[in-house]
């Protein structure tokens, strides 16, 4: 069963229609994505599992329109997108409030607080003021880390590094995090513990949630379940 698309963009927060991508490798054509179809309501949850390679990180990239596509269109919303077409200042600009993304990496900025790192999303789409200020305590608080907050990076373990990443995504409140593979830094406890507060959150700020896994636990956490498999996206019944 695919994870298919609906005719209205009304009641969904990320879709995706037809969406290609392959690579090239010298006179060889590697097809990622096939033709993937994707609906994601609002405040929903939706884990996505597959093998490595299979072109899970490839996904969320076209769909936070970090890559181009060969094909298809992407929603932000009712705001639809040609893969295949450049972004403009525009979709950049409205990707900073719209979506927030969380790495297994962290890409937390090592001279940086963690005050600063969590701020700098707003900070860069000019909506730093002190109301936003305030947003990164609160949610340096929901992410039990607020007593680090002048710390640096490099001086917490990866469990709060993770959590500060996910306050980053967050606080331009945006209606979709994509987050790949979050815990896969993690010790088994750690990862179940962050995994926890990432849903918690999402569902208390009613953000969509998108989570590439290789965890079968935390897949079945989520609101719906899908596999990428041969270049196609297939809900688990």
């Amino acid at each position: 069963m695919h994870c298919g698309v609906n005719n209205t963009t009304e009641h969904f927060s990320l879709q995706a229609k037809s969406l290609k991508k392959s690579f090239v490798f010298g006179d060889s054509r590697l097809e990622v994505l096939r033709s993937v179809n994707l609906s994601l309501r609002k405040a929903e949850s939706l884990s996505i599992q597959g093998d490595s390679g299979c072109g899970k990180s490839t996904l969320l990239n076209l769909l936070a329109r970090l890559e181009q596509g060969d094909g298809g269109e992407i929603f932000w919303g009712n705001k639809m997108m040609e893969a295949s077409q450049k972004q403009d200042a525009k979709q950049i600009a409205q990707r900073g409030t719209y979506l927030g993304v969380i790495y297994q990496a962290y890409y937390l900025i090592p001279e940086l607080t963690v005050f600063q790192n969590v701020i700098l999303p707003a900070r860069l789409n000019g909506s730093l003021n002190q109301k936003k200020q305030e947003r990164v305590i609160h949610l340096l608080q929901k992410m039990g880390v607020e007593k680090k907050a002048n710390q640096i990076p490099p001086k917490l373990s990866g469990g709060e590094r993770q959590r500060v990443a996910i306050a980053r995504a967050l606080i331009n409140s945006p209606e979709v995090i994509l987050a790949d593979e979050p815990t896969g830094n993690l010790d088994e406890k750690t990862g179940g513990e962050v995994m926890d507060l990432l849903l918690q959150t999402c569902e208390e700020e009613k953000a969509s949630l998108l989570l590439v896994t290789h965890n079968p636990k935390f897949a079945k956490a989520t609101d719906r379940a899908a596999v990428l498999s041969d270049g196609e996206l297939n809900l688990i019944v």
